[in-house]
C-alpha cells in the first residue's frame, strides 16, 4: 500500500530525516515548512496522511490540528503527532485536539513505520468508504459510528486491571488471563481490537496453538486490529505472529497513549464494518433492466 505522506515541519533537518525514512518503507513523502502551506496542499487533495512536528519554532502545532479537523473536506485525514519524549501534557492536548497517533522522537523505525502503515490504512478504508458511498448515492457513515469489542489477553494482574479501567467507560472490554480463556472469548462473540500479551501463548497445549493461529489469520486478514502488550517493542515483535500485527502497546500504560492505540483500531475496524455493510447494501440495489428497445444511432458515428 503506497500512501502520500505530507511532513509539515519548520525545522527542514528533522523534517526531511521523517521524510527519508518514509522514502525507505515505500511511501510518497513531501514537505510543507509552513502550515498555511501544509493546509493549501491538504485541500488540493495531495496528502493521505499528515505528520506534524508538535513542537518547532514559527508554527502553533495545535492550531493546525484544529483547522485541519475543522474543515469538512478535511477531518477524514489521519493526523500523526510527532513529538519530544515524556511530554503527557502533549499527549492530553493531541487526544484533545482529535489527532489519530503520537510518535515519540526516540521511537524506533520499526515501530514507527508500522504505526504510519496503520494511519495509511486508515486513511484507504475511509477514502474507500467515501467513494462506494458516492457511487451508490448513499450517505457515507460517520467515521467513528460505533465502538469496536475490545478483548484484553493479559497476564499481568495489575496490568489488566488498569487496561480494563482505562478502557470501559468507552468501550465493551472482555479481560481473560490466559490462552483458554481468551480462545473461549473468541469462540463466543467476534471482536474488534484484541490486545495481547504473546507470553501468554507460549505454553504448550491446545488452546494456545488455536488461539496463536487465529491470531494470525485475523491480524493478516485485517479480520481485527491485533496490538501486541508487552515491556518492550522488540519483545512484542519477536513474540508476535510474522505479518500480523498492527501495533503495540508498552508497559506502564499511560491513559492518553492507551486510549490513543485502542480508537485507532476501533476506527480501522468500524470502517471496515461499514465497508462490507455499504458493499452488501449496494449489492442488493435492483438494476435498471434493459427495455429491449433499440438505443438510437450514434450521430457523431456519421
Amino acid at each position: 500500500m503506497t500512501a502520500r505522506v505530507l511532513i509539515v515541519g519548520t525545522v527542514f533537518v528533522r523534517a526531511q530525516a521523517l521524510q527519508k525514512t518514509l522514502l525507505g518503507a515505500g511511501f510518497d513523502a513531501v514537505i510543507a515548512t509552513n502550515g498555511r502551506d501544509g493546509l493549501a496542499l491538504c485541500r488540493r487533495g495531495m496528502a493521505d496522511v499528515v505528520l506534524l512536528d508538535a513542537v518547532q519554532p514559527g508554527l502553533d502545532a495545535f492550531a493546525f490540528c484544529r483547522n485541519l479537523k475543522g474543515e469538512g473536506t478535511l477531518r477524514h485525514l489521519p493526523l500523526g503527532l510527532a513529538m519530544q519524549d515524556g511530554e503527557p501534557r502533549l499527549r492530553l492536548q493531541a487526544l484533545e485536539a482529535q489527532v489519530d497517533e503520537c510518535f515519540p522522537v526516540s521511537m524506533p523505525d520499526r515501530l514507527f513505520l508500522l504505526r504510519m502503515h496503520s494511519l495509511a490504512e486508515l486513511s484507504e478504508r475511509t477514502g474507500n468508504l467515501r467513494r462506494m458511498a458516492a457511487i451508490g448515492g448513499q450517505d457515507v457513515p460517520p467515521a467513528a459510528a460505533g465502538s469496536a469489542r475490545i478483548l484484553v489477553l493479559d497476564p499481568e494482574v495489575r496490568s489488566r486491571q488498569r487496561l480494563e479501567e482505562i478502557l470501559a467507560p468507552e468501550f465493551p472490554v472482555t479481560t481473560a488471563s490466559h490462552a483458554e480463556e481468551a480462545l473461549a472469548a473468541v469462540t463466543r462473540e467476534a471482536f474488534g481490537v484484541i490486545a495481547c500479551d504473546f507470553t501468554a501463548l507460549r505454553e504448550e497445549g491446545l488452546a494456545a496453538a488455536l488461539l496463536r493461529q487465529h491470531l494470525r489469520l485475523g491480524g493478516m486478514a485485517g479480520a481485527f486490529g491485533l496490538i501486541g502488550l508487552g515491556d518492550d517493542a522488540g519483545a512484542v515483535f519477536a513474540e508476535a505472529p510474522e505479518g500480523a500485527l498492527h501495533d503495540v502497546l508498552l508497559r506502564p500504560l499511560d491513559r492518553c497513549e492507551t486510549l490513543l492505540r485502542i480508537r485507532l483500531g476501533s476506527r480501522k475496524h468500524i470502517l471496515g464494518t461499514s465497508l462490507k455493510a455499504l458493499a452488501a447494501r449496494l449489492e442488493s440495489c435492483p438494476r435498471p433492466a434493459w427495455s429491449g428497445v433499440p438505443l438510437p444511432p450514434n450521430r457523431l458515428a456519421a
